[in-house]
């Protein structure tokens, strides 16, 4: 999908937009098929559960569709007009799989800053850093959605928006929004994500 102006003045004024239905269904079921191979889905770990309940793949990656992932150039030209700049480096990238952990406490909310940016934060989204979240398979409520508070609210979680979605949604986000996940509460699945983050090289 092309990102348009309007996805563009909903980011600017939000500080994240969300699109459904980001790839052509086959290109989704190529990514979900992908992350499978390397993060199993609950049942088949079911009975000897990771740590923590999360298991990771990060960049650079052993199949080779993820390192091509990073290099969306429809993404990477959005990427471009929100921080006003051609000149833009690729951060950092992984895959999440999250699991039944209905015991779990509540994640806190945070900030993205030591972990991919020496930038320290600031309103001005030219010196942000542009995080993409892909989700292959529906988050149903149950499934740790992130949430995520909109830019004008700070740390307002009452202002939250709960990443409920279908199969095949992006949301990109300036990484100074204030964002969590949340308890995966139900007793089997697992929540998927695709993660790309960029910012400013010059």
């Amino acid at each position: 999908m092309k990102l348009t102006d309007d996805h563009l003045q909903t980011f600017v004024e939000q500080g994240f937009v969300i699109v459904e239905d980001f790839y052509p269904e086959e290109r989704r079921a190529q990514i979900a098929e992908g992350i499978r191979q390397t993060l199993p889905p609950w049942e088949v770990i079911a009975d000897d559960p990771p740590a923590r309940r999360l298991l990771t793949d990060d960049f650079p990656y052993a199949d080779m569709l993820f390192n091509e992932f990073i290099l969306d150039w429809d993404l990477i030209a959005f990427v471009q007009r929100v921080l006003d700049t051609e000149d833009i480096f690729f951060r950092y990238a992984h895959n999440w799989a999250r699991y039944p952990d209905p015991g779990a406490e509540q994640p806190g909310l945070h900030i993205d800053n030591g972990n991919n940016s020496l930038l320290p934060p600031t309103s001005d989204r030219r010196y942000g850093q542009i995080s993409t979240w892909y989700f292959p398979e529906a988050v149903d409520e149950n499934q740790a959605p992130m949430q995520i508070v909109p830019k004008p609210y700070g740390q307002d979680l009452s202002k939250r928006v709960l990443l409920t979605v279908p199969a095949g949604t992006i949301m990109i986000f300036n990484t100074h929004l204030w964002h969590s996940a949340t308890v995966f509460k139900g007793r089997e699945g697992q929540r998927y994500s695709a993660t790309r983050i960029y910012g400013r090289a010059d």
